[in-house]
C-alpha cells in the first residue's frame, strides 16, 4: 500500500456535508474535563516515545485513529502542551505537529469521513478513509507500522468481546516494538442504570473483564501488550448523549467553566442515598469515598465563601487524601489573593473554573480504573520479542 501522505482524499470541489449543531464546539467539560484527562494518561508515555524518537534517524510519530467520534483525535496528541503553567506566549508541545510523519483516521460512516478529509484539508499529513475496523485492519495491514494506534470516548464499545480481541491482535501484528495502543471502553459499573436502546447493542468493561481479555491475547501472540495505565474517566459526569441522572450533573460542572455564570455549588453534593446498591462490595466502597471526598471539597467551597477558613485547622485534616489537601489549600489561596480585584466577576471567571480543575484532579488522583467511569480508559505498549 506504501504510504498514504501524499493520496488526493479531498478535492475542494466537493461540497462537504452538513455537520449536526455544535460540532465543532464541543462542551467545556469535552474539552476542558474529559480531553485533559485523556492528555493527562497519555503523557508521560508520549513524552517518553517522542524522545525516544529523537535518537533516531526518522524521529516523525505516525498515528492511526480507528473510529472518529469527533473530530479532536490529531489535536489531542498534537496541542498536548509540555508545561501546562508555561506562561510563555509561545507553548512547547510534546508531539508538535512538524514532528508528525503520518496522522491517518479510519471510519466506516463515508460521511464523518468526507467532513474530516475537509476540516484537515489543509493539514497534508492528515488524512482520514473509509474502512469498517471492526473486520480488522484489512489494506492497512500493507501499511508501514504506526507508534500510536489510538481509539476514544467509547467508540470500541460498538465491538464485541471477539472483535475488540481480533483488533487488539492484529495491531500487536502490525506494530513496532514500543508502539502504544490508546482506547477507551463504556465503563461496566457507571452511574448509569438506565441505558439508552441505541446503547444496548454496546459492550460495557470493568477492570476484571479487561485484563482478563489482554491475558487471553497475550497468550496467543508472539508479542505481548504491557498494560501501562487503565483509568476510570468522567466519574460523575453523564456523556452528552445519556440523561442527567446524578446531582453532579455535566450541566452544573459545564456551568463551574463557563464565564461570568454563578453557580450553587450546593447542586453539586452528592447524596450517598442516591447511590446504587446493586454493585459489588468494591465497586461500592470506592463510590461511597470518592463521595465522601467530593463532598468534602464542595463543602469546604461553600463555607470557604462565606466565612475564612484555616485548612490546616479542619477536622482530620491529616487523614484527607492529598488530592483533597492541594485542592482545599490552592482554593484558599485563590479567594484569598483575588480579593483586592475590583473588576470582571472574579467568582464566577477565575474562582469556580478551579473548583472545577480541583474536582477534576479529585477524579484523576483516586479512581481505581473499576469500570466506575462513563469510559475505561485503557493504555497499552506493544513488546515484540527482538
Amino acid at each position: 500500500m506504501g504510504e498514504l501522505r501524499d493520496v488526493d482524499f479531498y478535492r475542494e470541489h466537493n461540497i462537504p456535508p452538513q455537520t449536526k449543531p455544535g460540532f465543532h464546539q464541543p462542551d467545556r467539560v469535552r474539552l476542558q474535563w474529559e480531553d485533559e484527562l485523556i492528555q493527562y494518561t497519555l503523557k508521560p508515555h508520549l513524552k517518553k516515545l517522542t524522545q525516544g524518537k529523537d535518537e533516531n534517524t526518522t524521529p516523525q510519530i505516525r498515528v492511526l485513529e480507528l473510529g472518529l467520534p469527533n473530530l479532536r483525535g490529531y489535536r489531542l496528541l498534537s496541542e498536548l502542551p509540555e508545561d501546562r503553567s508555561q506562561l510563555d506566549l509561545d507553548r512547547d508541545y510534546i508531539l508538535p505537529a512538524e514532528q508528525v510523519g503520518l496522522y491517518l483516521g479510519i471510519e466506516k460512516d463515508y460521511t464523518i469521513v468526507e467532513q474530516a478529509n475537509h476540516v484537515y484539508r489543509h493539514q497534508k499529513k492528515v488524512r482520514f478513509i473509509r474502512h469498517d475496523y471492526s473486520q480488522g485492519l484489512g489494506m492497512f495491514k500493507l501499511e508501514s507500522p504506526f507508534d500510536i494506534y489510538l481509539s476514544h470516548y467509547g467508540r470500541w464499545s460498538r465491538l464485541k468481546k471477539d472483535q475488540l480481541a481480533n483488533i487488539l491482535v492484529d495491531l500487536i501484528d502490525h506494530a513496532q516494538n514500543g508502539s502504544l495502543i490508546v482506547f477507551d471502553v463504556k465503563g461496566k459499573y457507571a452511574l448509569n442504570p438506565i441505558k439508552p436502546l441505541s446503547q444496548k447493542t454496546q459492550v460495557f468493561w470493568g477492570r476484571r473483564e479487561m485484563l482478563k481479555l489482554l491475558l487471553e491475547i497475550n497468550k496467543q501472540t508472539s508479542g505481548s501488550l504491557e498494560t501501562l495505565a487503565i483509568r476510570d474517566r468522567s466519574i460523575l459526569i453523564n456523556s452528552g448523549d445519556r440523561p442527567d441522572i446524578h446531582p453532579a450533573a455535566r450541566s452544573h460542572i459545564n456551568r463551574l467553566l463557563s464565564p461570568f455564570q454563578r453557580t450553587d455549588l450546593r447542586e453539586l453534593l452528592i447524596n450517598l442515598e442516591d447511590l446504587p446498591q446493586a454493585m459489588p462490595k468494591k465497586v461500592m466502597a470506592f463510590y461511597e469515598y470518592f463521595a465522601k471526598v467530593w463532598n468534602l471539597f464542595v463543602q469546604y467551597a461553600i463555607t470557604r465563601f462565606e466565612t475564612p477558613l484555616i485548612p490546616q485547622e479542619l477536622q482530620d485534616w491529616d487523614q484527607f487524601p492529598p488530592a483533597l489537601q492541594f485542592g482545599i489549600l490552592t482554593l484558599d489561596r485563590l479567594i484569598q489573593d483575588t480579593q483586592w480585584i475590583a473588576y470582571g466577576d472574579t467568582r464566577a471567571n477565575i474562582i469556580e473554573p478551579h473548583i472545577a480543575y480541583a474536582l477534576r484532579n479529585l477524579e484523576f488522583e483516586l479512581q481505581k480504573g473499576l469500570g466506575c467511569g462513563q469510559f475505561l480508559q485503557v493504555l497499552l505498549r506493544v513488546n515484540k520479542p527482538q
